[in-house]
């Protein structure tokens, strides 16, 4: 093999890695005898630069991503992890639509704790079903009569108000809805609305009100009678609050990330789109762990998780009027508003500072890279590229500033 030859190989070869786009080969300079082992280096560099546009696609949630060739065998890999990713994005679909009998039986870990999220939701939606079906069967029992409302007790636990159809006027109240018309007045006008307005099938509907500065939520049913003499619509209300509350609670946890306790992606992202439709003025700010890969392989993915649990931490004071959210892994996103680049850049390298000296008794590196966008209220940018920006900006930030991990002596 003459030199030529071997440095134009070496070269294109080290071009592949470190220079993708500027690898190319001219295989008519090389010696004969080499010529085809050079139009082979040129396919294998084409499928390694398929594979990594398809893996820098997936890493930035771009699952509509063109798929290599199939080919391709390198990416193989690549397109069965996004044919996963793709089936577990539609199972979540289904779960936040209320199909709770979806099931993940792949990606280890992760389909154990999914499943278990989504057999709680099923149990808990279930037990909150059977409440307030109990309360509102309770409820529609009751005869819609004159004589039964009078014969009901001043203890009963439902609040009891007829209202006169004509004139609007209280023609009876129980003990239980002379506290509550004490505390809330302004619900006497409120309530023959809501039924007139009420277009549903059956006399059922909830009211939401605030009494002493909380909000306090009912189950009303309205029924059409005639009372000494007038046309009048009598309302049971029973209070439902502690069904909503834990009904609200629960939602609230398909919000949050179990580890960190932050915002989880899909809440990052519905609000992110919400504050570009807005116009809203914020900067949009991408974070990545250096080296947890390097931590889990070296000291156990517990320790991991304490890694990852301090960086959160450490968001949420610096930054404690953004929304902050693991999008996943080592990957955080934070919404910042009221703040410039230059601004939220120094809460990141005080934050830096801060990461690094907390390791001080650990045997690694702790250090995190970040990338942001400024989005303003003109912003004309689709959603998709500024994240790519944000992602973009957060690798260079890395490739400048990323120390290759090592072991600390004791």
């Amino acid at each position: 093999m003459s030199n030529q030859t071997a440095d134009l190989l070496f070269g294109f070869l080290r071009n592949i890695i470190y220079n993708p786009s500027g690898a190319s080969l001219d295989v008519s300079r090389l010696d004969e005898e080499f010529r085809t082992l050079g139009e082979g280096l040129i396919y294998f560099a084409n499928c390694l630069e398929e594979q990594r546009r398809f893996a820098l696609a997936l890493s930035r949630g771009e699952l509509h991503t063109p798929v290599p060739p199939p080919d391709n065998m390198l990416a193989a890999p690549l397109k069965a992890l996004h044919g996963s990713l793709l089936h577990l994005t539609w199972q979540s679909q289904q779960v936040a639509k209320g199909d709770y009998q979806q099931r993940v039986d792949f990606m280890g870990e992760f389909a154990e704790a999914f499943n278990t999220m989504v057999k709680q939701l099923d149990t808990r939606a279930r037990s909150i079903e059977r409440e307030m079906e109990l309360n509102r069967d309770k409820t529609q029992a009751l005869e819609q009569s004159n004589a039964l409302l009078t014969s009901i007790t001043s203890s009963a636990p439902q609040m009891i108000i007829v209202i006169s159809d004509e004139g609007g006027g209280i023609l009876f109240k129980n003990d239980s809805a002379k506290d509550l018309l004490q505390a809330q007045p302004a619900l006497i006008s409120q309530l023959p609305t809501l039924a007139k307005n009420d277009n549903d099938s059956t006399p059922g509907y909830d009211l939401e009100i605030t009494l002493e500065g909380a909000p306090r939520y009912f189950s009303v049913d309205s029924y059409s009678l005639h009372w000494s003499g007038q046309n009048a619509t009598a309302f049971l209300l029973n209070d439902i609050s502690t069904d909503i509350q834990l009904f609200k609670k629960l939602e609230s946890h398909a919000y949050y990330d179990n580890l960190t306790l932050l915002h989880n992606r899909y809440y990052g992202m519905q609000l992110f789109h919400q504050w570009l439709g807005e116009n809203r003025e914020f900067i949009l700010c991408f974070a990545d762990l250096d080296n947890l890969k390097y931590v889990n392989d070296n000291f156990g993915h517990t320790e991991g998780d304490i890694y990852i649990k301090k960086a959160a931490n450490l968001l949420q004071y610096f930054f404690k009027d953004a929304v902050s959210c693991r999008l996943g892994g080592d990957e955080f996103m934070l919404l910042i508003p009221h703040c410039t680049v230059a601004e939220a850049s120094h809460l990141m390298e005080t934050l830096r500072v801060h990461l690094r000296k907390s390791d001080q008794p650990k045997l690694y590196s702790s250090n995190i890279s970040y990338g942001m966008v400024e989005v303003r209220a003109d912003n004309a940018l689709p959603a998709g590229e500024l994240l790519s920006m944000a992602d973009e900006s957060m690798y260079i930030y890395k490739r400048a500033h990323k120390k290759k991990p090592h072991k600390r002596s004791l």
